[in-house]
């Protein structure tokens, strides 16, 4: 399609200001980058003789270069790629075990038919059928890549005005806070130089405590050890611990709680598909990821730029306002690629020598406590959205449930204040959903 059509003037504005963002995180922060950056550097420039002109001229350098690639020549570079000549295709099947019963009685089964021994070499094609495959999708009819139908900077601001309705009114009167002390805890920052082991003079208060009108809470510390940096966790009760399931198939705790937060990923979270989330984040430091379930709780974890949160503040508060979908319009070839995809995950995980090995240590640590146990490959396959959906817009669905802990480099009280005010002080309590007392 790319080779055909080409890219849109759009997308390949969208791609440069994604790396001029990340070169400016990198310029901005260049004062705290670790030392392992500087030593891989060294190492290349001594032993391939490769370049190392440092942070500050890679940034120049893309500041220059970027703004003055065109988007003819971007397309260009899809001639580059020829399917037709040197190319080398994979294809791989599971193993032949007890381990997936599925795929091995699957492949008895066509054995039996075509009166052969069993072997994982059956269900796969032959050279020549590849080759076919690769012909029949280099002359496939395409159409063109569509459009953007609205403005991709605008969108987040969009969604979130359309939720008026739904939001609660901005407070009569001033959010009360209070100050938390930690008598002895010396206040970090780069600036400092106070030993680790001399007491501060003075109590510094550690932060900042204060609750919104809607129960939610926060807790704010300024921090300078990050110039580029605002890092934002959150924590409520309850986690996999009440999603448990009885059956002889069954793990102990319900698949659905356990593939809640990746299912919802790809059906899409705050009002928005996958690919709608990307265009609308690229170009800005924002680092979103929906909630996640352990044992006994429910954390989210983000980080952004000061200079992006009031984007961050603005995707928290529709993964409160905008639940998760399971149905629609396509709902059924978009549910059968987010099964696919869970599939491919629980695959990667019993191949990855990594994961395995985290596993073994969590099986020793908790001793095969049912809480970690991965779901099988057969529960997948009956899994179902809507309690999956369900699972997941219950843990969004209460901010007074939730903390939330706010730290780096924040803007002054009078700026922040209104914008926790205006997009997660407004998020409503689900009457509807019965909440942990």
């Amino acid at each position: 399609r790319v080779r055909r059509y080409g890219f849109h003037d759009a997308e390949v504005q969208r791609a440069k200001r994604s790396m001029l963002a990340e070169w400016e995180e990198s310029y901005i922060e260049r004062e705290q980058r670790s030392s392992d950056g500087f030593a891989e550097e060294f190492c290349s420039l001594f032993l391939d003789e490769d370049h190392a002109p440092g942070v500050v001229d890679r940034a120049r350098l893309a500041a220059v270069v970027l703004p003055e690639i065109t988007c003819e020549e971007v397309s260009g570079v899809a001639g580059m790629y020829d399917f037709a000549r040197n190319v080398v295709v994979k294809i791989a099947t599971p193993l032949m075990s007890v381990r997936s019963p599925a795929y091995t009685l699957w492949s008895v089964y066509q054995a039996c038919r075509q009166l052969t021994l069993p072997r994982p070499t059956l269900d796969l094609p032959s050279e020549e059928e590849v080759s076919q495959l690769l012909q029949a999708v280099a002359t496939e009819t395409l159409e063109p890549w569509p459009p953007d139908e609205d403005d991709v900077d605008s969108r987040l601001r969009n969604i979130f005005e359309s939720c008026a309705d739904v939001r609660l009114s901005p407070p009569s009167k001033a959010t009360a806070s209070k100050e938390v002390q930690a008598p002895g805890v010396p206040k970090p920052s780069r600036s400092a130089k106070l030993s680790l082991a001399e007491a501060a003079p003075e109590p510094a208060p550690l932060g900042e405590e204060l609750v919104l009108q809607n129960g939610l809470r926060i807790f704010l510390k300024h921090s300078d050890l990050f110039q580029d940096e605002i890092l934002v966790r959150a924590r409520r009760w309850g986690g996999l611990s009440e999603h448990q399931e009885s059956g002889m198939l069954s793990g102990g705790v319900s698949c659905e709680a356990q593939v809640s937060s990746m299912s919802a990923m790809m059906l899409g979270i705050c009002g928005l598909s996958v690919e709608s989330l990307q265009e609308c984040l690229e170009g800005k430091r924002v680092d979103p990821s929906p909630p996640g379930m352990e044992a006994y709780t429910t954390g989210l974890d983000a980080s952004t730029s000061p200079a992006d949160l009031e984007d961050m503040l603005t995707l928290l508060s529709l993964l409160f306002l905008k639940p998760v979908e399971a149905g629609g319009a396509g709902a059924t070839g978009r549910l059968s690629l987010v099964k696919l995809g869970l599939l491919a995950w629980r695959l990667a995980e019993d191949r990855d020598p990594q994961s395995q090995f985290q596993r073994r240590v969590q099986m020793a640590c908790t001793g095969n406590h049912p809480y970690t146990w991965l779901p099988s490959l057969w529960r997948i396959l009956r899994l179902n959205f809507k309690s999956a959906a369900k699972v997941f817009n219950e843990r969004a669905s209460q901010p007074r449930e939730w903390t939330f802990v706010i730290m780096g480099n924040l803007p002054a009280r009078e700026k922040l204040m209104p914008l926790l005010e205006r997009y997660l002080g407004c998020i409503p309590n689900n009457l509807g959903q019965s909440g942990s007392s």
